[in-house]
């Protein structure tokens, strides 16, 4: 009976290690960090909470005053070094002040604090909105993402210049994009785009506080299978198209309808979807 579970676990880590890749694992470890480990994240990101606790809380011992002359990050190094339970109270008191006040101890909001780790999915359809979807199509990739693993939560707050080198992006489980993907904010319309691509990739799903939604965050390089979710607004429908000739393949007056076809029928016109 052992060897067998063993058996099982190799085959399960095998598959997981062919669909899942390093950044993925990456992340699920991230957000699954012990609660240590995050208030460590924290205090790393946001150095001069150390500065403000000591003379906050700690301003009438002269052994922490005394080492305030120097870089945050070096009182936290020393900190740590040679007061052990006093760091442990910086730790425990930054973690406190994030928790009261979010916005005003840390410009970003720790990944681990603005999303919840639901699960991994390996090699699934998901769907992506942008108003640049035909650019993502086109060149078979997403060009941009973010790589911190620490602002992932408000990705939104970084510009394109910021995420050139590509990384991280988000996305919708197929199951979930209907549900979840207008907002009364945009009166109705897609919250994140005009158009969308749907493709397969794996990923870490959470559940993003913030957002108030569930969504599927993928390495961009790893995508594949990329598809052009076309909206005509001359005809207010959803349509794929002929990669070549643009000729339409299909088209419904729901997205829910063409992603539907697609997963039914992909298989039989892949090499026509592509550009």
């Amino acid at each position: 009976m052992i060897k067998l579970k063993n058996i099982l676990k190799e085959v399960e880590e095998s598959i997981l290690k062919e669909y899942v890749s390093n950044p993925i694992l990456d992340l699920k470890r991230y957000l699954n960090m012990s609660n240590r480990e995050q208030k460590e994240d924290l205090v790393n990101h946001n150095s001069y909470l150390v500065t403000k606790w000591i003379n906050k809380e700690r301003k009438y011992d002269s052994n922490l005053t005394s080492i305030l002359n120097q870089d945050d990050y070096e009182i936290i190094d020393q900190l740590k070094a040679e007061f052990p339970e006093d760091y442990t109270d910086f730790l425990d008191w930054s973690y406190s002040e994030l928790t009261n006040n979010p916005t005003k101890v840390s410009e970003i909001i720790p990944a681990w604090y603005a999303m919840k780790y639901k699960n991994i999915v390996k090699n699934q359809w998901l769907i992506h909105f942008s108003d640049n979807a035909d650019d993502i199509w086109t060149g078979q990739k997403f060009k941009y993402g973010l790589d911190d693993l620490y602002n992932l939560g408000y990705s939104s707050n970084f510009s394109q210049e910021a995420k050139k080198y590509g990384g991280y992006n988000f996305s919708y489980d197929i199951n979930d994009f209907s549900k979840y993907g207008r907002s009364g904010f945009t009166q109705g319309k897609w919250k994140y785009g005009n158009e969308a691509v749907m493709f397969r990739a794996s990923g870490v799903k959470v559940w993003h506080w913030g957002d108030d939604e569930p969504q599927v965050i993928f390495w961009g390089a790893t995508a594949t299978d990329i598809i052009y979710l076309r909206y005509n607004k001359g005809d207010t429908d959803w349509q794929v198209s002929h990669g070549k000739t643009g000729r339409i393949i299909y088209k419904a007056q729901t997205l829910s309808d063409v992603v539907k076809w697609i997963v039914a029928n992909y298989n039989q016109y892949k090499s026509v979807l592509m550009p």
